[in-house]
This record gives C-alpha cells, structure tokens and sequence, in this order.
C-alpha cells in the first residue's frame, strides 16, 4: 500500500488484514482511516472521526478498532466492525487496554486492562468470563483454543489459563520471567504472590524462599519502593513456614542489620513497653546496638523527629538496665535535636539522683 502508512494487525489465519494510519496523498496528519485486506485485495476502508490507537481481526473478516480517548477516566473505545466496514456494535473499556482480540466471527472480545482478563459476548455485550490476572503477567495479546485461554506477555508464550484463571502453565512462565527478571522485580513479583498462600505446602515456601534469596543475590538496592530489609524479613517468614527456624533466624538477623534508621526507630518504639519491662538483658542489649547503628544511617539526622526519638529510646533503654551515666548522655542529645521529644522529666530524675 504505497498510498498508505501504519500499522497492520492479521487474522490467525493470515487471510485478513485490517491496516490503519495516514493516507499519504491527502492533508490527514492524524491517523484516523482503515483499510481492511482480503490476502492484497482492499475489501473495505474508511476515515473516522476519532485517531486509531490499535486494531484486532477475526478469521471471518469481522474487525475491531480501539481509540486514543480524551475521557478524564482514561478508558478505551472499542468499536467492531462487518468485514464490509459497517460497524455493528462498540464497548468502552473503563481503563487503558493492554490488548484485545476478536474471535467467534465478531461475537466475542477478549481483552485485558488493571491486571484482569475479560472475555464479553457482543450480541448483546455481557460478560462470559473473567479472572484476575497473576502478578508481574503482562498480556501483549491472546486468543481462545479448545476450552483454554492462551495469553503471551514479553516472555513468550502462549500460556494456558482455564475459563477460572487457573494457570496452568505458572512453572514455565514463572522460570522464563525469573530468567530475565533483576533482584528488585524477582523479590516484588514474589512478595506479591506471598499475599495469598491458600493451599501452600512446606515446599511452596521453601521454593519461594529460594527464590527470594536469589532475588539478594542478584542485588536490590534500597529505595522508596523497597529495602533490602523487606526482603530478609520476606525471607524470613518464608523460612518459618518451610520449617526452617535456624534459617529463619539467620534471615531476621540480616534484616535487623539492613534496616534503613526510620525502621529501626519504627520496631523498637513498637517494642518499649516489652523491652523496659523483660528480664533478658541481652535482648535490651540487642536493642541498643541496633539504635547505636541507626545513629549512622545516612540523612537520617535531616528528620529531628525520628532522630530525636531514636536517642530518646536509647536512653530509655539505658536507664532500664541502671546505665545512667549513657541514659543522661542520650536525654541530652534527644533534647538537643528535638526539645519536645519528651524524656525532659527522666532527664532531670537523673541528674537530681546523680546530686544526692
């Protein structure tokens, strides 16, 4: 079509052929005509009001067009198409579209938009199926087979779903997106499957836990996202439930180690009612090095409240296990950053001992 330029989507077949864009021998600048080929035959076109975003085209010739939308919902027109370019019936998907198909001789949309998969009958339109799609699962397009739904994402596929969204091909895909996938995805995309383990097996989370470890190894940096904390303590949890307490352990270690000062200050706040009133010394103790090594956390001392509280905690701490002389050195600074961090009184107690 040298008068014509594009893009063109074909039916599985190959036989059609639905082609939009620009005609290049009038003043168009907006891609808003079609053309509809039968092997290199033209059996339809036309010009319509809206720019064509994407197309999609059945084996019988029938077709569907999707528009860029100016709507403040940011949803998708999708209008359908008889092979002779009469349209017959259009949907307004309420979210941006990752894909859509055509199938049953116009009868049917398949499409994906907000992690889902939607199947509607178009005569009338209602839904036939639908289902949510697994995380990190992309569809860049998809088609129907025997019972199943076949989908592919940038990985490859196609992969099988049931009409319940059951993923039958979850060990493939997943071993082909892990294949590609840096430390960061790899620990997002399992933590996210973390959030609904119904039915899991101790081999479940000791498979998952081995993935989030090499989620680690391949590196994940500390961000507003995601900590490298999260993912120990991921790690961790996955561990306990796989059975594997001393691993558990070595995980919580390397959690507390990594964790950023607001965390830190976050977990033993939660924790001072308990840690001012246990008879484990080494647990205050433990307590103390991880607010000592906060201390150092970078940028953490631009945010007076947290860093106030941290020294406010740690003298605390120190007062609980009669170290005064570091539980008045911590009052101080705590004061010092923030006046109002609230250890004034047991500052003041203090001293007044150290008089008498």
């Amino acid at each position: 079509m040298n008068d014509f330029c594009g893009s063109a989507e074909h039916s599985p077949s190959g036989e059609w052929t639905i082609a939009h864009g620009i005609l290049l021998d009038s003043s168009d600048t907006e891609d808003k005509n079609f053309r509809v080929l039968r092997y290199d035959h033209v059996v339809a076109q036309g010009k319509l009001a809206q720019r064509i975003d994407r197309g999609s085209i059945a084996n019988s010739g029938h077709f569907a067009l999707s528009f860029f939308s100016d709507d403040a919902d940011g949803g998708t027109p999708i209008w359908f198409f008889e092979p002779d370019g009469k349209q017959y019936t259009s949907i307004h998907a309420p979210r941006f579209v990752t894909f859509f198909t055509i199938h049953d001789g116009g009868k049917q949309v398949l499409f994906s938009y907000d992690e889902k998969l939607f199947l509607l009958d178009l005569s009338p339109v209602w839904q036939k199926i639908t289902f949510d799609l697994p995380p990190r699962f992309y569809p860049e397009s998809g088609f129907l087979s025997e019972g199943y739904v076949y989908l592919s994402d940038r990985t490859g596929g196609p992969y099988r779903f049931s009409d319940s969204g059951q993923f039958l091909d979850n060990s493939q895909w997943l071993e082909r997106f892990a294949a590609q996938a840096d430390g960061e995805t790899l620990f997002l995309t399992f933590r996210q499957m973390t959030s609904n383990t119904e039915g899991w097996s101790s081999a479940d989370y000791r498979n998952a836990a081995g993935w989030i470890e090499e989620a680690i190894r391949r590196g994940i940096r500390n961000s507003f996202h995601v900590k490298v904390a999260d993912a120990y303590s991921t790690l961790a949890w996955l561990k306990d439930k796989g059975g594997d307490t001393e691993g558990a352990d070595q995980a919580r270690s390397l959690q507390e180690e990594n964790e950023d000062g607001f965390r830190v200050v976050d977990s033993i706040g939660h924790q001072m009612k308990e840690l001012c009133s246990t008879d484990d010394k080494v647990r205050v103790n433990n307590a103390i090095e991880r607010l000592t090594r906060a201390v150092s956390y970078e940028h953490f001392s631009d945010y007076p409240n947290y860093y106030g509280r941290l020294f406010r905690f740690m003298g605390e701490l120190y007062y609980y296990i009669d170290d005064l002389k570091n539980a008045e050195q911590a009052f101080i600074q705590a004061l010092q950053i923030n006046p109002k961090v609230g250890c004034k009184k047991l500052l003041e107690k203090i001293q007044k001992e150290e008089i008498c």
